[in-house]
């Protein structure tokens, strides 16, 4: 089967440009492919998908095929002009528009009480970490959950480290989020991706937090999670983005904020909520916002 490939990020195009070059499938669903490639570690991965926003920093949007779990583990050939997934898939490269979702230095301030409030339309289930930073934003107790319950004490800290521009406490909470949550991206892991994307955007300091605690959160990675997801923070580190997360940077409205929660199960909203706590921490911090307390109450994540 050929397909064609319609868009691609600038870092995905970067890494095409190491062709010829090998690798394999790491993980295969029904509209996507994970590919690593050989020798490259955390940043030598791309993400096939069929048509629609790119959610990888290092995705491809493909024309639509839908035999992606039989290509699990199938090796990858990166050429000039096209990428070979086993003997069944090839995606020619050569029309392909380049997105470039780097995130800018400073974005617009997210208003925080309506990126808060329940989406307009489509389910409202809650999910993820999402109404757990909701709930600290509103200066509410954390959601009975499980899963909040066990995250609750390292996004407090992560929220105060943040603010007080603290890299050894930041990378301390970051630790404990780190693998917490089921899949190839655990709800901590996307939180702590939407975390270094509104530290990114937060300006020379919150860049300077990033650099800082780099190093200290890929090691940690490397002990409690996993592949894919370490991939996703590399990204994160160098300022690249999904096109959604990059998308609602840019210009936060209800629309995009939307279209980043239908990101996944819950990965747009623990995105979202990483990218909220970074972004609210820096605002408190410059006394350019009012206190959680007044904030919207929590959302319900939207599936």
């Amino acid at each position: 089967m050929t397909v064609p490939a319609l868009r691609l990020t600038a870092e995905a195009a970067r890494r095409l440009r190491r062709a010829p070059a090998t690798g394999r499938v790491h993980s295969a669903f029904r509209r996507a492919l994970n590919v690593v490639l050989d020798g490259a570690g955390e940043r030598g991965w791309l993400s096939l998908h069929g048509p629609g926003p790119i959610p990888a920093p290092f995705g491809v949007e493909c024309g639509a095929w839908a035999d992606g779990p039989s290509l699990a583990g199938a090796p990858v050939r990166v050429e000039a002009d096209a990428v070979t997934v086993g003997g069944g898939l090839r995606v020619v490269l050569t029309r392909a528009r380049v997105v470039d979702t780097a995130l800018p230095e400073a974005v617009p301030a997210p208003p925080l009480a309506r990126s808060l409030e329940p989406p307009e339309t489509g389910p409202r289930v809650a999910g993820g970490l999402l109404p757990a930073v909701c709930a600290w934003l509103a200066a509410r107790p954390a959601p009975s959950d499980p899963l909040a319950c066990l995250a609750w004490p390292a996004l407090v800290r992560l929220a105060a480290a943040t603010a007080a521009l603290d890299p050894d406490d930041c990378t301390s909470a970051v630790r404990s989020l780190l693998g917490l949550g089921p899949g190839l991206t655990p709800a901590g892991d996307d939180l702590v991706v939407g975390w270094l994307a509104g530290l990114w955007t937060s300006g020379r300091d919150g860049r300077r937090l990033v650099e800082t605690v780099g190093p200290a959160l890929l090691a940690a990675a490397a002990e409690r999670t996993g592949a894919l997801s370490r991939a996703f923070l590399a990204a994160a580190l160098d300022g690249q983005a999904a096109e959604p997360v990059w998308a609602f940077a840019g210009c936060p409205d209800q629309t995009r904020r939307a279209a980043l929660l239908a990101l996944g199960a819950t990965s747009g909203a623990d995105l979202l909520a990483g990218y909220l706590l970074a972004q609210h921490a820096f605002r408190h911090r410059a006394g350019r916002a009012s206190g959680p307390a007044e904030v919207a109450p929590p959302v319900q994540a939207r599936a």
